[in-house]
This record gives C-alpha cells, structure tokens and sequence, in this order.
C-alpha cells in the first residue's frame, strides 16, 4: 500500500506522527515505520525537502550520527522527543507512536476488552 507523500505501508509497521518546531513554523508528518527511530530517519531522507540545503544537510547529519537520539517523555506512552542547535536556529522534534496497522489490531482489542470488564 502507497501512503501519501509515496511512503509504502509494510506488514508489522506501526504509523508515526512526527511534529517539527523549527523556524517559527510547525511542521506535521505521518510516517509508517517499524520503530521510532527509523520514522525518525525517514522523516529526515523525505521532509527534509523544504528546508534549505545547509539546514537539511546540518539536520540530516544530526540525525545520522545519533548526537540527538530520541527519549522518551516521562509519564507519556508511545512519544518521544529530540531537538538540536543548527548554527542559529533550535529545532525540537516530537515523535508519537499515532497508531498500530491490522496486524497489531487484534492482540490491542483483546486488552482493551479486558480492561471494559
């Protein structure tokens, strides 16, 4: 399955919500990936586009060497967080495990039911 913005949907990948603050703006994609830190990747090789070239290069490689990993946020399930200095500018991303696709669909009911019991 092709998910907008040309991103393929495979078997046991989950859908991420990455929120970038970056430059007065605020920028939201969805990425389907098996973990947080591959949509993290991912956003990084194809939103990046619309950043100037230093901005993208000084970000991808950011996020490549792994100088700014993901953490997770306290007291929040499924969300984690990073940001970085690039020259001037702060950059803080978001990064919210949004939804499981259908192959992770049947064992979250099964729990949910538990719990309406």
């Amino acid at each position: 399955m092709i998910l907008p913005g040309g991103l393929r949907k495979e078997l046991h990948m989950h859908l991420y919500t990455v929120i970038v603050e970056f430059d007065g703006g605020t920028f939201i994609s969805q990425i389907p990936a098996k973990s947080h830190d591959e949509a993290l990747a991912i956003w990084g090789r194809h939103r990046t586009k619309k950043f100037n070239l230093k901005t993208r290069s000084a970000l991808i490689k950011a996020l490549r060497d792994g100088e700014h990993g993901l953490v997770p946020l306290e007291r929040l399930r499924n969300t984690w967080c990073t940001s970085a200095s690039l020259g001037d500018e702060f950059i803080l991303i978001n990064v919210i495990k949004t939804d499981v696709y259908a192959d992770d669909t049947a064992e979250s009911s099964k729990s949910q039911k538990r719990i309406i019991k």
